[in-house]
């Protein structure tokens, strides 16, 4: 075997350090954003440092100076896209918002040039790392083993991601508030070259089609407000609703508490990503898209405009908490940082990250479960205590021993929010969405169906109250998420005010809310709600097109 010569050993080790350099220059942009963003937090990912080290190793053997400085360029320029939204705006840019830099290009150019003060951050966050990678080029350019058409491998680099938006729908490709900024990048670019720019699903709403919300300061009711959103948590499978398995033994325990207040409620969305967003942004109708964007209904914004600390711990991935509004919330925890603990312990790993919380005076802390997601067996130890319903069919017995898990969850978290000091604490629980068990051939979730909208509503006062908390803030019979966003938002301190709303009219929302997608409307009385057929949103637009 033909040794490798010292020369060569040297070349490598410039290539490696080259490949090092490389990874170190695409995430220095984060760190240098973290600086001076007080809400800008971004989690260490060594997975996808590793592939920027590899892609780097990969440019290192490349011969072609110019294909080098065109790389960079391509890659800096997304990234220069990138980190305006962030810096302007306050949010990684979605795979639907790049169409909006050619279709409304002079409307952001001329924005741009008029508070053109505002980007001091971006030439620093770019060009320093810039700067560095191409010193590091031209430093190690004749010192680096060389190997003909290399290129070709580092332009494949980005064939997986643009093939997979082929066949992953957009909540694949969301942003995430914890990724480094890059990762969001290729991301949002690979979706909108791999499905968005063929997609004539695409459309823009009407302006001046809704009535833009107002707020309206007053008195915040609440000091803390622990706002837990459960995951695929159906009602009638709880037996706190009459279930005839006794899954949830603790919140069945409550019943008889004059603070404890539940009730079944309707969901805005059948997905996690759609669910949350209306949800946590108080947005009601279908399409409105720019009420997202303004977040003037958005409850982490409210609570920390109004002196709350704010929190959102997940047992979930950080792309669900896509345009929930990060940069208003203190502290992210998601699956990703604590993936071993939510391995070993599942949703109960939610209980030590809030034991370990800093918290301040005043708190709105919103927790994200994950039980019981389908599969449901995966929620709880084969052969343990929850492993307790058999007989029947595999997926209900499976899902009500996952439920069987949430109630001790929910005894947990319940624990929890009792050691909070002091009075004016509130509980709240809702979920994302349903789960449908074979009604109309149907399982699961993600299909636009008025039983996969139904959710449970919990609001609890604390056993520092009276007994009769609930019936001062009049709760509303058959809440639908946006009440209880609206809800929220008075313990907070804020009255929506909504002109497009009718007290009677609902909605339901599909998975793609960025698009044409489809939706149902719903109207309810004190006891029965009634949904119409699902209708796409430019219908919508036509029939209602004032």
């Amino acid at each position: 075997m033909k040794k490798i010569s010292r020369d060569t050993k040297k070349a490598l080790l410039f290539n490696f350090a080259f490949a090092a350099l490389f990874a170190f220059s695409l995430i220095l942009t984060d760190f240098i954003l973290e600086i001076f963003i007080p809400s800008y937090d971004v989690h260490f990912d060594g997975g996808f440092i590793a592939v920027l080290f590899v892609v780097g190793l990969a440019l290192s053997f490349n011969k072609s100076r110019l294909f080098f400085f065109l790389f960079i360029i391509f890659i800096f320029s997304l990234q220069l896209v990138q980190v305006c939204s962030i810096v302007y705006f306050g949010y990684a840019i979605s795979p639907a918002d790049i169409h909006k830099i050619f279709d409304e290009f002079t409307d952001i150019k001329t924005a741009a040039l008029a508070e053109i003060g505002s980007y001091w951050l971006v030439p620093l966050a770019l060009f320093i790392p810039l700067g560095i990678l191409i010193l590091g080029f031209l430093s190690s350019k004749n010192r680096t083993l060389k190997i003909p058409f290399i290129f070709i491998l580092v332009l494949l680099a980005f064939v997986p991601k643009i093939e997979r938006a082929t066949r992953r729908d957009i909540q694949f490709f969301f942003p995430s508030p914890i990724r480094y900024s890059f990762h969001n990048t290729i991301n949002a670019f690979s979706f909108y070259v791999g499905r968005e720019i063929w997609d004539d699903n695409r459309f823009r709403m009407p302006e001046d089609f809704y009535k833009p919300y107002a707020i309206k300061t007053d008195v915040a009711k609440a000091k803390n407000i622990l706002f837990v959103v459960g995951e695929s948590v159906n009602p009638s499978h709880l037996s706190l609703f009459g279930y005839d398995r006794e899954t949830t033994p603790f919140l069945s325990s409550l019943k008889e508490n004059d603070d404890f207040y539940y009730q079944e409620a309707i969901s805005e969305g059948v997905a996690t990503h759609s669910a949350l967003v209306f949800l946590l942004n108080g947005v009601r109708e279908p399409g409105n898209i720019a009420e997202i964007k303004s977040k003037t209904f958005n409850l982490f914004r409210l609570a920390k405009e109004n002196g709350f600390k704010t929190f959102f711990i997940s047992a979930q991935d950080a792309k669900t908490a896509y345009e929930i509004g990060d940069k208003y919330i203190d502290k992210i925890v998601t699956k990703e940082e604590r993936a071993l603990a939510f391995a070993k312990k599942r949703d109960m790993a939610l209980l030590d990250i809030l034991n370990e919380m800093d918290f301040g005076e005043r708190n709105f802390i919103v927790v994200q479960l994950r039980t019981p997601h389908a599969p449901y067996a995966k929620n709880y130890d084969s052969g343990g205590e929850f492993d307790l319903f058999s007989g029947g069919n595999e997926r209900i017995d499976t899902y009500d021993n996952a439920i069987l898990f949430f109630d001790q969850v929910m005894k947990g978290l319940f624990g929890f929010f009792e050691k909070i000091e002091g009075e004016d604490n509130y509980f709240i629980f809702t979920s994302d969405h349903g789960q449908a068990f074979g009604e109309n051939g149907f399982w699961g979730h993600n299909r636009l169906d008025i039983n996969v909208a139904k959710v449970p509503f919990i609001f609890y006062c604390g056993e520092q109250n009276d007994g009769s908390c609930y019936q001062e803030l009049k709760l509303p019979s058959l809440p639908s998420h946006y009440e209880i966003a609206e809800l929220t938002g008075s313990l907070l301190g804020y009255q929506f005010v909504n002109e497009n709303a009718d007290n009677s009219t609902f909605f339901v929302h599909g998975n793609n809310f960025l698009s044409n997608y489809e939706f149902i409307t719903y109207t309810k009385d004190e006891n029965n709600i009634t949904a119409q057929s699902s209708i796409t949103l430019k219908e919508f637009i036509k029939k209602n097109d004032k």
